[in-house]
């Protein structure tokens, strides 16, 4: 019989061999009344899946398990005021925020950097607030400043 460790070790080494690009996914995160929104994406800003309503450790766990997400620290962290975000995920879900990478990319701080730099792009960008806009704002600088 293998302990719960060999079996950790297993999934890996499976997920691993799976699926190289694993790493190259991105978790968006945003808080909102004790509820975590997490839409994952490609590489590409393609929205692979998401969840609304997680609350949990468990509930989080689960989203990553259903996407073969078994490796710790393979999926970085995006959004806006990530800061408090992963403050408040610290809290919500302890084991799902040290099982992803400790690395983020804010769109608030390219946001920023492309109003100082890039001010006439900076005008031209999409507007809102949700896990979606932040998406497609990406995109947007990717398109016209990360070319």
């Amino acid at each position: 019989q293998t302990t719960a460790f060999e079996e950790k070790q297993q999934i890996q080494e499976e997920t691993l061999s799976s699926n190289k690009n694993i790493s190259q996914y991105l978790l968006w995160i945003n808080i909102h009344s004790a509820l975590i929104h997490c839409i994952l994406t490609d590489n590409n800003l393609n929205i692979i899946d998401e969840i609304t309503d997680g609350k949990t450790d468990d509930d989080l766990m689960n989203f990553f398990y259903r996407n073969r997400i078994r490796q710790e620290r393979m999926v970085v962290v995006a959004g806006t005021y990530l800061g408090s975000i992963r403050a408040e995920l610290k809290t919500l879900a302890p084991n799902f925020n040290e099982f992803c990478h400790y690395r983020s990319i804010d769109i608030d701080v390219i946001s920023l950097i492309c109003e100082k730099w890039f001010p006439n792009i900076y005008k031209q960008r999409p507007i809102g607030d949700d896990l979606k806009h932040s998406i497609e704002l990406l995109r947007f600088y990717r398109s016209n400043i990360f070319k």
